[in-house]
């Protein structure tokens, strides 16, 4: 297995103007791989020093969206397997694969760091930001997963991946990802609302700066498996990230707002939901400025809600709204459409 450490043959000093602070970078690449059937995803893991902190700052992909469908990094306690490479794909059925094994991507201690798709451009965080792994941190593996569409002709290989753009010098603030999904199911030629909603019981002050969205294509021409996710990166100052690192509902026809179980009595009428489209509002988003850009979750339950668009277009702007209710509200297309975006996007 690689180790991520100062003896690593594959770190190089960077003389970057982008950050104040010696930065280095560490390949982070599939072992030229051979994707030898369609919608196949596989993962690489690294081990990361447990001797030094390190904090990533930076990531830049080497991939291009005619190669990988999709990629994210994973954040282990411990990994899913103990190979070089192996078959992760959590969505997939049970096929037999006879030439990789099967596991997810951790074993214990999962969160998501990054996600790239569609021919993405780096991500810089913003100043004295970093995901905190190796030493103190729970993260002591880090494994990338890459999802193939389609199979490669045999003896065609491929080693996409990220560079990872890291510092040893301490940043005050720490990153990390809330991701938010569902289950559940959408009927033949129906538009249908993806809501999610989770309780917060955490005293943080979390500082989102980035997000970005992932659906596949609604289950055509190969695709077996639709999703339609949300990634919200934020930080926290002298302090850890969320517990919480996952949110998901049954999705539906099962879980809507209108019967959650929360009771969201609480969202403003200016804001758009299903509820309003349901009452015959209208229903394109608005997005309000509260006036911060961070929200306290003090030791009350608070929802973290996306709220769905209506048109076609994709989510290319969101705000925090509803910081007066005691609520957290994000505006982003939660109607699964085959249109993904295309970048991380900044608050």
């Amino acid at each position: 297995m690689k180790i991520f450490s100062l003896v690593a043959t594959s770190l190089v000093v960077l003389a970057s103007s982008v950050f104040a602070y010696e930065v280095e970078t560490y390949d982070f690449l599939m072992p030229n791989v051979w994707p030898h059937k369609d919608e196949l995803y596989l993962c690489t893991p690294i081990r990361i020093s447990p001797s030094t902190n390190f904090y990533i700052v930076g990531f830049q992909p080497k991939a291009s969206m005619h190669t990988a469908h999709h990629m994210l990094l994973y954040g282990c306690l411990q990994p899913g397997g103990n190979e070089s490479v192996w078959n992760c794909g959590e969505m997939q059925n049970n096929d037999a694969d006879n030439l990789y094994t099967r596991a997810n991507p951790c074993s214990s201690g999962s969160q998501i760091v990054y996600a790239w798709a569609r021919d993405a451009p780096s991500l810089h965080l913003p100043t004295d930001v970093g995901f905190l792994v190796g030493g103190d941190s729970p993260i002591q593996y880090m494994v990338l997963q890459v999802h193939y569409m389609s199979k490669f002709p045999e003896g065609k290989t491929d080693n996409s991946g990220v560079y990872l753009q890291y510092t040893k010098e301490r940043m005050r603030r720490q990153a990390g990802v809330l991701l938010l999904g569902t289950g559940g199911y959408i009927l033949p030629n129906r538009v249908e609302h993806m809501e999610t909603a989770c309780p917060i019981i955490e005293d943080k002050v979390i500082h989102p700066f980035a997000f970005r969205t992932h659906t596949h294509s609604l289950g055509e021409p190969t695709n077996k498996d639709e999703m339609c996710n949300f990634y919200l990166m934020y930080w926290v100052e002298n302090d850890i990230p969320l517990q919480r690192k996952y949110c998901f509902t049954q999705g539906p026809p099962y879980y809507y707002w209108e019967n959650a179980p929360e009771g969201f009595n609480l969202i403003p009428d200016r804001d758009a939901s299903q509820l309003r489209i349901k009452s015959g509002l209208n229903t394109h988003v608005h997005l309000f400025d509260v006036g911060t850009d961070s929200l306290r979750v003090r030791d009350r339950v608070r929802e973290i809600i996306p709220i769905p668009l209506t048109d076609e277009r994709p989510p290319m702007g969101s705000k925090l709204v509803g910081a007066d209710t005691r609520q957290i509200y994000v505006s982003v297309l939660a109607v699964c459409k085959p249109i993904a975006a295309k970048k991380w996007l900044p608050w």
